[in-house]
């Protein structure tokens, strides 16, 4: 079926198209986007430290500074979504560890799910970056009333919008 001329009352939804060259303003793009990964760390008692980051699964358009400072700076203003998951190796019921998302060198909150099974905890925070000097870092804290290793299972984001 060729489209000569589209009028709202006689485009049928139900029909199939078949469009030939570009077609624009169709869907968007959530890029920059990253994910990262990290080795173990080790975290003092109600200490906020920094996780390490040891490798890059992805990073669209080289956002992600990885070895000197491990953190993202978006080069688009606008919205992102972060995630972070990390494990905390063996610990007890009683134990608390939490992941912290960092702008620009400063706390600026997190959350973390904790399975105490698994000693596990995911966080997630929406975001604002002005696209040029604007950076994120995760960190963790954890009351064990000792220093014990976190690893890093993930650390990643997307661009959301404005």
């Amino acid at each position: 079926m060729a489209i000569t001329k589209i009028q709202s009352e006689s485009l049928n939804l139900a029909d199939t198209y078949d469009f030939t060259g570009t077609v624009t303003g169709a869907g968007e793009s959530n890029k920059p986007m990253f994910r990262v990964s990290g080795g173990a760390t080790s975290v003092s008692d109600r200490t906020n430290t920094k996780l390490a980051v040891s490798s890059e699964v992805f990073d669209t358009d080289s956002c992600f500074d990885l070895g000197v400072n491990n953190r993202f700076t978006p080069n688009k203003a606008g919205k992102y979504f972060l995630n972070g998951r990390i494990d905390a190796g063996s610990t007890n019921n009683t134990d608390f560890f939490v992941i912290l998302f960092y702008k620009n060198g400063s706390n600026i909150g997190g959350s973390a799910s904790i399975n105490r099974d698994y000693n596990t905890a995911v966080a997630s925070q929406i975001v604002e970056a002005n696209g040029s000097t604007d950076y994120f870092e995760i960190y963790c804290e954890q009351q064990t009333g000792g220093t014990i290793s976190i690893s890093l299972s993930e650390f990643s984001g997307f661009y959301i919008g404005n």
